[in-house]
């Protein structure tokens, strides 16, 4: 009863982070997905859920979300011939945007963790 209690609650964060999805696709698109996510993260910052309502079956996804990779993963493979022209861009683009991404979070716990000020 515990994981349907938990599942329940993660698919009604799921189902309002969508509904908001499409009120605002005419302004700007965000994934309902992102929007839920960033909803769950306000409820449990503010304690409207706790984190054992959630914790159980968020850890499950967790273990499984490899297997959400398995279709697209698949579908690069059986387009490749596509993609394949392309490839150095691609991987190239890859690269920087992970560097990016990198340097970006580096500097962004810099400033939470240590205030944005350096030790001299």
């Amino acid at each position: 009863m515990k994981y349907i209690k938990q599942m329940v609650i993660i698919l009604l964060i799921l189902s309002l982070g969508n509904f908001i999805s499409s009120l605002t696709k005419n302004i700007i698109i965000i994934p309902g997905s992102i929007i839920a996510m960033i909803l769950l993260f306000t409820l449990l910052c503010f304690k409207i859920v706790k984190l054992d309502d959630v914790e159980d079956t968020a850890n499950f996804f967790l273990k499984i979300l490899a297997l959400f990779f398995i279709p697209s993963g698949i579908k690069i493979i059986t387009m490749f011939d596509i993609i394949a022209p392309n490839i150095l861009e691609i991987l190239f683009i890859g690269i920087i945007v992970t560097i990016l991404t990198m340097a970006a979070t580096m500097k962004f716990v810099d400033v939470l963790a240590l205030g944005g000020k350096k030790d001299e």
